[in-house]
């Protein structure tokens, strides 16, 4: 589903993928006609937009625009997003730890608003968050309130994180068990944060002092990570992506890119999708240049 939204006759661009941007406003209008209305008379913050089924993205853009809210305005506004994010299903999937996190912030359920993409909403009283990332660089006071107020007990001490998903079909490292095994050798843990629950991930990413990972929602949580965090991030060689480089520079810690061949080409998002491989060899001389 694609959400718009627009204010008279402008549209809020935040609401479009920045890719799609030109394309859609300078087309034909993009209102159906003969769609039902439904008016919603409360206050509402608006969250649909793109990007709202994908982890990294409710994680690091969406969440926080809530979370700052909250602070701010607590118990004000009601929170429009997918309908079908309302319900996450039995067996776990992403949708759960969305749940989760807005509970682990003192959001109830509850206090959400589906938007279906098959009607047309008027609000009597609806607002926006403008982006919390410029130039692909989080805003530092939303990550310092995104820490600051979240309570999951105590941690255990640092240790060395791989995270390594069995179960991607994009972005997948297919030499991950060569990859694994070595990391093994020095000292890493093999994690699969997507199994599980959303404080059990960020009590993880608290605790990481080295972090290996592939570029994309399985590094979300570094916006948990302590000071001086160690990041390897592996991807493919044409995926751009500079938002983890930048998010570390506020630990103080130390960041390397390793890219590798394209082994599959993703049909759909070729470039940024694709399955590849990278060389231990690369690794370790990556690893060695953060000092782990």
């Amino acid at each position: 589903l694609k959400y718009f939204c627009r204010v008279q006759t402008d549209y809020i661009s935040d609401q479009i993928l920045p890719a799609d941007q030109e394309k859609l406003l300078n087309s034909v209008d993009l209102w159906p006609n003969g769609h039902c209305v439904e008016f919603i008379d409360c206050e509402t913050l608006l969250i649909a937009r793109f990007g709202h089924d994908v982890w990294g993205h409710w994680l690091i853009e969406l969440l926080p625009k809530i979370v700052m809210a909250e602070a701010f305005f607590p118990g004000r506004f009601r929170y429009a997003v997918a309908a079908d994010l309302l319900h996450p299903g039995e067996q776990r999937n992403y949708r759960h730890s969305m749940h989760e996190s807005l509970r682990a912030y003192g959001i109830e359920p509850e206090r959400l608003i589906g938007l279906h993409g098959d009607r047309d909403y008027r609000f009597a009283s609806l607002w926006t968050i403008t982006p919390v990332i410029s130039d692909h660089t989080p805003h530092p006071a939303v990550i310092e309130m995104m820490n600051r107020n979240i309570c999951i007990g105590s941690s255990a001490p640092f240790r060395r994180m791989a995270l390594l998903r069995s179960d991607v079909t994009t972005r997948f490292l297919v030499n991950r068990d060569e990859i694994a095994e070595f990391l093994q050798k020095r000292s890493f843990h093999t994690l699969e944060t997507g199994k599980m629950s959303f404080l059990d991930q960020v009590r993880v990413f608290r605790e990481g002092r080295a972090v290996v990972g592939v570029m994309g929602s399985a590094l979300a949580g570094l916006l948990y990570s302590p000071y001086d965090v160690r990041v390897a991030a592996v991807a493919p060689p044409n995926f751009p992506d500079r938002f983890f480089w930048a998010l570390i520079q506020h630990t103080n810690g130390r960041y390397a890119d390793v890219r590798g061949p394209v082994v599959n080409a993703d049909a759909d998002f070729p470039g940024r999708n694709d399955s590849f491989s990278v060389a231990i060899n690369d690794l370790g001389k990556a690893l060695d240049s953060i000092g782990v």
